[in-house]
């Protein structure tokens, strides 16, 4: 009987011993698991301090690309602004030169034909001087043909040639500053009749 208490006691004392050892392993486990939520947890806290310091640098970068955006869009308008006030000043300039150099054409060519138009005409040719072979002979009972000759070389009277369109055209184009050989192709004139007309008014 004592023997069967001795095994109760000692079963007892058994189950006593390994419920501690199974208590002592329980909370090292949840030590342990406790340790590791921990430390997940610290490296969670780490991730979102990381993701919340990108989110500032993306912000800040993000900040600053939009405002070297605004610079950069604010220096190209300056360079449009510009660009086209100098279109405009350049167009407004060749406007103005267009417009006198056509004023000074204009006024080149009136003074040419308003001394042109005041001018004498002169005369070029003159045919009224008629050679009648005809009435240049021997004469039997003188002999005198240079006198008859002379006498037929006398200039008749209204037979001159008057002035044309053509020389008053010479008169403006040389006045423009064209040279024969220009004034010839735009008349369609021979480059010597040119240089006599210019000649006779010289």
């Amino acid at each position: 009987m004592n023997q069967f208490y001795v095994s109760i006691i000692f079963l007892g004392i058994l189950l006593i011993f390994t419920a501690i050892v199974m208590i002592a392993y329980d909370r090292k486990r949840a030590y342990d698991h406790s340790k590791q939520l921990d430390e997940k947890k610290n490296e969670l806290s780490g991730i979102i301090q990381d993701a919340e310091n990108m989110i500032d640098e993306l912000n800040r970068f993000s900040d600053y690309v939009v405002t070297q955006m605004d610079l950069k869009n604010e220096e190209l308008n300056s360079i449009l602004k510009t660009a086209e006030e100098k279109i405009k000043n350049l167009s407004v300039r060749a406007q103005r030169e267009e417009t006198a150099k056509s004023v000074r054409t204009d006024t080149a060519v009136s003074s040419a034909r308003m001394a042109v138009n005041a001018s004498p005409v002169p005369q070029l040719f003159n045919f009224n001087s008629e050679i009648a072979i005809e009435n240049i002979g021997l004469d039997s009972s003188t002999g005198n043909v240079v006198e008859k000759a002379n006498q037929a070389g006398k200039p008749k009277e209204g037979k001159v040639i008057p002035l044309n369109s053509k020389h008053k055209e010479v008169l403006i184009l040389s006045a423009q500053g064209l040279d024969d050989t220009e004034i010839a192709k735009r008349l369609n004139m021979g480059k010597g009749e040119i240089q006599l007309i210019l000649g006779v008014n010289r």
